[in-house]
């Protein structure tokens, strides 16, 4: 499964608001500092997502470089996305708080105190990025929005926390994580032995006509693509072991891209073998 970093890249990508008057691209910060009031929430743009639609996310997390270490310990925020095509940056308080958030989200409660300097990530927040990804109207390339937002912090002073942003000087900006899989992608072992795949459940994942194309990338478990590989496509036969019926077999191309086209609606396992071994394919 491939893992990409995505950095924020410009000044107005990542801000904060604070209470209900201030606006700023000066920083990131998330949590409580006092009163009822003191309320800290970051926004994070991030630009140019290389995943494809409908990709499978199986971990995504939030990357920071702690700049001030507050010392609180009920620091309880949320983070959500963007639910809209290729957002745009958050430009005000106002412009905020129009923005539609993703349905899914993720508590990150009681941070720890962090030391400045130091390394941090939230936790995996891969449900909230699923919730972008498999929309129709997400492109790769496209920008993904998050939102890290005061949640129910302890009224005391000191529980936020605070991160370097894009324009710190020395400290590395905030970056997104992302591991994950094509939604028809071949994983194959990086020394290319033959390996059981995981089933792609095409009827419980995607609304499709009698008849469609299964395609995707044949990968290494290091991420490699894998060109002139051989595929194999199997239907599932239910019973107890379920069994394996052989459909058909091709080549994946010099870019390592594979495609079964005239399919009808079922449960497929791909597999795959480097082209050369054995003679075989797994069925167990």
């Amino acid at each position: 499964m491939p893992t990409d970093i995505f950095p924020v890249t410009a000044n107005a990508d990542d801000g904060y608001r604070y209470s209900t008057t201030t606006f700023a691209i000066t920083a990131t910060i998330c949590g409580n500092n006092g009163s009822a009031g003191n309320n800290y929430s970051t926004f994070l743009r991030f630009t140019n997502i290389t995943i494809p639609q409908g990709a499978v996310i199986s971990n995504a997390k939030l990357l920071f470089v702690c700049l001030s270490g507050p010392t609180g310990t009920g620091c309880n925020t949320r983070i959500t996305g963007e639910h809209a095509d290729n957002p745009a940056a958050v430009t005000s308080q106002v412009d905020w708080d129009n923005r539609v958030k993703t349905t899914k989200f993720v508590d990150w409660d009681g941070i720890p105190t962090w030391i400045v300097g130091q390394p941090y990530e939230s936790p995996n927040i891969a449900n909230v990025i699923q919730d972008i990804i498999e929309e129709d109207w997400w492109d790769s390339g496209d920008a993904i929005q998050i939102f890290w937002e005061e949640h129910g912090a302890v009224v005391a002073s000191g529980n936020y926390r605070y991160p370097a942003d894009y324009s710190h000087a020395s400290y590395t900006e905030p970056r997104l994580e992302v591991t994950w899989l094509d939604s028809g992608s071949v994983e194959l072992p990086a020394k290319f032995a033959v390996r059981h795949m995981t089933p792609v459940d095409l009827l419980s994942k995607f609304e499709i006509p009698t008849t469609f194309t299964l395609s995707g990338r044949t990968r290494d478990r290091d991420g490699n693509r894998l060109g002139n590989c051989e595929v194999a496509l199997f239907r599932t036969i239910e019973g107890n072991p379920p069994t394996y019926l052989f459909i058909e077999s091709d080549m994946s191309d010099a870019n390592a891209f594979y495609s079964f086209t005239g399919l009808i609606r079922t449960k497929y396992f791909v597999r795959g073998r480097k082209e050369g071994s054995p003679n075989v394919f797994d069925t167990t």
